[in-house]
């Protein structure tokens, strides 16, 4: 089967999501929290990476959440003060996916068209897409809150194969998350490939899909397969 488009989620895929929001919620810590020593930032930090789930507990109830939880420096600050850091701010501690730029270069000067599809908001997610640099290499960028629908929808991935112009049978999709991207692509037809490591659990489509470790290893897997 002959491949046409690769299309790509963004966290934990072409971006290090974990190791971002790790050095986001240090320095958010630091910023807004009383706390009596090192060791106790170090624990109100690990307390809202748990919390975050990932990215999946939406900003402003786990901003919420840790005005609850965790003391405040200052007494004025709100939800509305710590959703408007994360939005400014956020996106400065992209960390890109080793392997990623390299990628994607290799699998533009060979023909593909790109893609890319991803749930969050557009003010956050466009804001990394900026900081990675990759913005010129996509053909389409699908931002959930953009199009109102978010993976594993099969509808998502049908907006983005109408703008590239190419059918489900011709495309892959290449994600860490388990249900959202592998599963979520091959309910919308498409070939998935599977970037473990960073997202825990497995996809319920058994031999459907291909698996690959790492971004280097995604063109040869790309050639041999499709």
């Amino acid at each position: 089967m002959t491949i046409q488009a690769v299309l790509f989620d963004l966290d934990n895929t072409l971006l290090n999501r974990n190791a971002a929001f790790r050095a986001y919620a240090a320095q958010l810590i630091r910023t807004y929290a009383s706390y009596a020593d090192d060791e106790q930032a170090e624990r109100y930090t690990n307390w809202l990476i748990a919390e975050d789930r990932q990215g999946y507990t939406p900003k402003k109830q786990l901003y919420a959440e840790m005005m609850r939880t965790v003391p405040m420096r200052d007494p004025l600050t709100s939800v509305e003060t710590l959703l408007e850091t994360w939005f400014a701010t956020f996106s400065a501690y992209s960390v890109t996916m080793e392997g990623a730029g390299e990628t994607l270069h290799r699998l533009k000067a060979s023909g593909f068209q790109l893609g890319l599809i991803t749930n969050g908001s557009s003010r956050s997610q466009q804001a990394k897409i900026d900081q990675t640099g990759f913005r010129h290499l996509f053909d389409a960028i699908i931002v959930s809150d953009e199009v109102a629908v978010k993976k594993p929808d099969p509808a998502i991935f049908a907006i983005a194969l109408d703008q590239l112009g190419v059918s489900p049978r011709h495309a892959a999709y290449v994600g860490d998350h388990p249900a959202n991207d592998v599963d979520g692509a091959i309910r919308a037809g498409l070939h998935a490939v599977w970037l473990r490591g960073l997202t825990s659990g497995e996809p319920l489509s058994v031999g459907r899909y291909r698996t690959i470790d790492h971004l280097s290893e995604l063109v040869d897997e790309l050639g041999a397969c499709y």
